[in-house]
């Protein structure tokens, strides 16, 4: 047993470790306050073969009995997690999986149960914390520590860690950021119209905050399980020069294609002569040869980006494909809009409804009424597939509630437009970027259905491959490399953000 503490001005956290969940890989009790979220991870002894991705679950439970509450309805024991917890998985999940061995393919898991939490509790960020504490006892290969603050502003403006209930000034900023040994991993959050320089202000703020943690859960590496070795990279040199001997010169020239369909056809056409070229030189080594072959094609393309200056399609890199926007194309609907940004197209349509269709939702907090609600809609057809039609997944969830940021602070004050307000996105065409397609899309709906929003949003999606990249930024270092989603809209001031933007670092 063992408990290890860092303090955040008047914050103390607490980590406790050794006294539950013991057959665990790692388990953390977290405990700030009141506040107390248990944290487990672990890990298979054996990795998942012919796998190119990494199999990580995160889960974020809250229980009701945290608060000394039944959940409401004829049901009182709790079941499928809600859209809060499957946002606060999400949260989790951004924030640590950069962090593990581009190699490691075991399957993963990381649970964290809320047991406990007071009024002015944060058990997300909490949970983020403690899952960045338990991989570090554990023996599961991770380049931590991490540590998440979230900040807000007070009411003369200046940055507030972990703000209190009331400590805040309410919708100017909430913002989570995680912070690894080599800066920023993951940054989440809204706010209303604030300028570029108070955003950066915001994020320095919480890379300074975040030191005492990063101290603290960094101490617990020595402290558990010796980490397990991580599979060598693996690469024969004979079968890596066949390939690009049989089709890397097909491989460039497709490379040089703009048009997405002729391009596509000629990567399947190198790559199904690379493989009849050397199926009996390389037999039984098929998954090794592909790979390979994957890793020519990315090779090619960044060689062309960099040495040329343009994407695949030709565009340089401040370059936007071409916009069509569309409204009122459909009948008897309140208002709807048709979005399309290259290959990527959104129709929104909105309805405007009573108190009576609010959203009741349930959480620690007590149950609240929402007014606005966005539904993302991101069907097989929208990519050319074909699968069976489920539940909206956790992407579908995730992009919606990003949308969600972006049009919310535009909308007009209950006493001014006292109308419940749902959007519904559905993605028919998508090559990239369709979370900020039903930014513009749903903005262009509501206006369509009279909704005076304070001004019109856009949302736009920007990425960055290499830490020079991100460090030619102002005042953004970050931990390579991410794609960051922002959403802005201009006024009369300039461009100021709405939606505030979310860093996704990939292994």
């Amino acid at each position: 047993m063992g408990r290890i503490e860092a303090r955040i001005l008047d914050r103390a956290f607490q980590f406790e470790w050794g006294s539950l969940a013991g057959q665990a890989g790692g388990a953390v009790l977290a405990r700030e306050a009141d506040t107390v979220v248990l944290v487990t991870a672990c890990a298979a002894n054996e990795e998942r073969e012919g796998i190119d991705f990494f199999p990580l679950t995160v889960d974020y439970r809250e229980r009701l009995s945290a608060v000394g509450r039944f959940p409401g309805g004829y049901r009182k024991r709790e079941g499928a997690a809600s859209i809060h917890e499957i946002l606060t998985s999400r949260l989790i999940d951004r924030s640590i999986r950069p962090l593990f061995p581009d190699r490691f393919r075991a399957e993963t898991q990381v649970l964290a149960t809320v047991l406990a939490c007071d009024p002015d509790g944060d058990p997300a960020t909490l949970g983020i914390l403690g899952a960045a504490a338990a991989l570090e006892l554990s023996d599961i290969p991770f380049d931590g520590p991490v540590a998440a603050v979230r900040v807000g502003r007070g009411p003369e403006g200046a940055p507030i860690a972990y703000p209190r209930r009331g400590e805040a000034v309410a919708g100017a900023l909430d913002l989570v950021a995680t912070v690894g040994r080599q800066g920023l991993v993951m940054v989440e959050g809204g706010a209303a119209e604030l300028a570029e320089e108070e955003i950066l202000e915001a994020l320095a703020f919480a890379e300074r905050q975040a030191a005492p943690l990063l101290e603290a859960i960094g101490r617990l590496r020595g402290e558990g399980r010796p980490k397990r070795p991580v599979p060598e990279e693996r690469t024969d040199p004979e079968m890596a020069a066949a390939v690009r001997e049989a089709c890397g010169d097909a491989v460039a020239e497709a490379a040089r294609t703009p048009a997405k369909e002729i391009r596509r056809d000629r990567l399947a056409a190198a790559r199904e002569r690379m493989r009849e070229r050397l199926a009996a030189r390389f037999e039984g080594r098929e998954r090794e040869r592909d790979a390979l072959f994957e890793a020519l094609v990315a090779e090619s393309f960044r060689e062309r980006i960099l040495s040329t200056a343009t994407r695949a399609d030709g565009r340089g890199p401040a370059d936007v494909r071409a916009i069509r926007c569309e409204i009122s194309w459909l009948p008897r609907v309140h208002g709807s809009a048709l979005f399309t940004r290259g290959e990527t197209q959104a129709a929104a349509v909105c309805t405007l409804g009573t108190g009576a269709d609010e959203q009741e939702v349930e959480g620690l907090a007590g149950k609240i009424r929402e007014a606005f609600q966005l539904y993302y809609r991101f069907p097989p057809y929208s990519v050319g597939e074909v699968r069976p039609l489920r539940a909206p997944g956790r992407r579908e969830i995730g992009h919606g509630a990003l949308a969600l940021r972006a049009l919310e602070p535009i909308l007009p004050e209950r006493e001014r437009f006292p109308y419940t307000i749902k959007l519904e996105s559905e993605i028919t065409s998508s090559n990239g970027s369709s979370s900020m397609a039903t930014v513009c899309g749903g903005c262009l709906a509501l206006m369509d259905a009279g909704v005076p929003i304070l001004r019109p949003v856009a949302g736009i999606a920007c990425a960055a491959e290499t830490k020079a990249d991100l460090n030619a930024i102002p005042g953004m270092p970050m931990s390579p490399p991410c794609v960051m989603y922002v959403a802005a809209f201009a006024s009369s001031a300039g461009t100021r953000f709405s939606l505030a933007f979310v860093f996704l670092p990939s292994c």
